[in-house]
């Protein structure tokens, strides 16, 4: 987890870097500290977002019938995908987590 974090803040240090760019006077260490605390916040946001995505999983199979296994779901099904990547910022940014 701490490997995660570190690498995690440092993309969020490098996109709020890139925001901070046009302005002249934006101290890099305000970005730093601020990339910390999004990435804290999100580590534990981690169970909530992993509980939601359990339930789209569930969802998606038992509304097809055609769906053999949750596995299937997971592995094969493009919405899962698309519905996991745009989650974790959403909710990170929407849910009150512990």
């Amino acid at each position: 987890m701490h490997s995660l974090h570190i690498r995690l803040e440092e993309e969020i240090t490098k996109s709020l870097k890139y925001a901070c760019f046009k302005e002249n006077e934006c101290p890099v260490d305000i970005c730093r500290e601020r990339a910390q605390k999004v990435a804290e916040d999100l580590l534990e946001c981690l169970p909530e977002i992993k509980r939601r995505l359990s339930a789209d999983v569930h969802a998606a199979y038992e509304g097809d019938p055609a769906a053999k296994s949750l596995e299937e779901v997971i592995l094969s099904y493009l919405c899962i995908y698309a519905i996991a990547t745009y989650r974790v910022p959403h909710e990170s940014t929407k849910i009150e987590c512990p």
